[in-house]
């Protein structure tokens, strides 16, 4: 996949209109009706320290196809064709990957570029940022994020650091 200048670090967004990610709506109804395409996300997290052995970026789900950057690098994707999942399933099918290679302390760009054919669009559910000692699989991310079902999930529209490390 070519990058777009978007993902890059550093690129003023200033002028982009603001969006929430989690309150189980897409971007048709928060000011694009109509609109199926490709449109990127950005995001900044400040992090004092890298504490974990391994983080994991997991996202509650995203309307419809995603590829996950983090500091201008391509961290991992959720599509079609990797999934084995149609549009009618991706959609609402909770997905993450370990990005731990890509932090650093400091500040830290996370842009997400979406993919939508039809209805909502975008990244509708929380993000959650989870730290672990051990690696994790899909099913312990679900677990440690909190959610029971893709339409249980509730917060606000920042990303979440949890752990599963015994505190």
């Amino acid at each position: 996949r070519e990058v777009a200048a978007a993902v890059v670090p550093g690129l003023d967004d200033s002028s982009w209109n603001d969006y929430i990610d989690c309150i189980g709506i897409g971007w048709e109804e928060q000011g694009f009706p109509g609109f199926d395409g490709t449109a990127v996300f950005r995001n900044r997290i400040e992090l004092p320290e890298l504490g974990y052995r391994y983080y994991y970026l997991f996202f509650g789900s995203v309307d419809e196809e995603a590829w996950v950057y983090v500091n201008g690098e391509l961290a991992f994707s959720q599509t079609m064709a990797e999934s084995g999942l149609d549009k009618f399933s991706i959609w609402n099918h909770p997905f993450g990957g370990e990005s731990g290679g890509l932090l650093r302390p400091g500040t830290n760009h996370i842009a997400v570029e979406c993919y939508d054919s039809a209805q909502m669009g975008g990244i509708y559910m929380p993000v959650w940022l989870i730290g672990s000692d051990r690696e994790l699989d899909r099913t312990e991310c679900w677990e440690l994020a909190g959610c029971v079902h893709p339409y249980g999930l509730d917060g606000g529209d920042e990303i979440y650091l949890k752990s599963n490390r015994e505190r």
